[in-house]
């Protein structure tokens, strides 16, 4: 959606229908969510829990939730039989299509990431001194990701509560913002002490985290306006992909130390193209 020219845009639309076969990711909040919930029964009853590369995929129409026509005021067997087609259709809606449809309309609002990269960089001149290492780079980052998405954490750990006794929580916001900050530091000493275990269960958070603390580490680099859209595009390659095709800038970023992600998530990272061509080729 950068691409101001309407007619590259669906073109670049076309080439992602071609190479996706309609599946997509869903949402990097979903997706945090999604891990949060995860590791959270995982620690109740792993043994009915789904796969965690089973639960963050979904086709193209749907990423933004499944809609069907309700209360319709047809006879129950004719709305159904108008559900089932209403799924069948938006299931083979290609990403071309929605993009010309909603080209015509004013492009969606976009964060001025060139004013963040700039105040980012600002701080980091400003606090210089005060980051020693990149691990002391690293658990600061990840905390302040984790604080943004404890109220989530909170919000599972009520939905299992309420499952386990079919009682409602009824906490103040007093008693709820306690809750969060111990959920927030629980959840950054895990990563703290058990990062590697950690990246495995939470990886969105943990590439993200780790690519800003790099920044802040290494006082030569300079945040970028597209740093921040690559940052995203890696957590969601390096965490659910086998394989990530990107520019050698990012690739260098995020597969060497102290990062090395494409080693402890297990994702190959390719930049030349010629090498792309050949694993592209290669896959059965």
């Amino acid at each position: 959606m950068k691409q101001s020219d309407i007619d590259t845009r669906i073109a670049t639309a076309h080439l992602i229908d071609e190479m996706s076969l309609g599946v997509t990711l869903i949402p990097e909040s979903e997706r945090v969510a999604t891990e949060l919930a995860h590791f959270l029964y995982s620690q109740r009853t792993p043994e009915s829990l789904y796969p965690l590369t089973w639960l963050v995929w979904s086709k193209l129409s749907y990423v933004l939730g499944v809609f069907r026509p309700t209360n319709t005021g047809l006879p129950p067997h004719v709305e159904l039989a108008f559900q089932k087609a209403g799924f069948d259709h938006f299931w083979d809606v290609t990403l071309a299509e929605m993009i010309d449809l909603i080209s015509h309309n004013t492009r969606p609002p976009t964060v001025n990431f060139a004013a963040l990269a700039q105040k980012l960089n600002e701080s980091n001149r400003a606090h210089a001194k005060e980051i020693r290492s990149f691990a002391e780079a690293y658990v600061n980052e990840i905390a302040g990701a984790l604080s943004l998405v404890t109220p989530t954490a909170m919000d599972i750990v009520e939905e299992m509560y309420q499952r386990d006794t079919d009682r409602t929580v009824h906490s103040s916001r007093e008693e709820r913002n306690l809750y969060e900050e111990q959920w927030c530091t629980i959840l950054t000493n895990a990563f703290r002490f058990r990062k590697d275990t950690m990246a495995r269960i939470l990886p969105t958070l943990h590439v993200i985290a780790s690519c800003h603390a790099v920044f802040r580490w290494d006082k030569q680099r300079q945040f970028e306006a597209n740093d921040f859209i690559d940052f995203h595009h890696a957590a969601a390659a390096l965490a659910y992909c086998d394989a990530f095709l990107t520019e050698r800038s990012l690739q260098v970023l995020v597969s060497s130390n102290p990062l090395a992600l494409d080693k402890l998530l297990d994702c190959r990272v390719i930049s030349a193209l010629p090498e792309a061509v050949s694993y592209l080729q290669d896959l059965p």
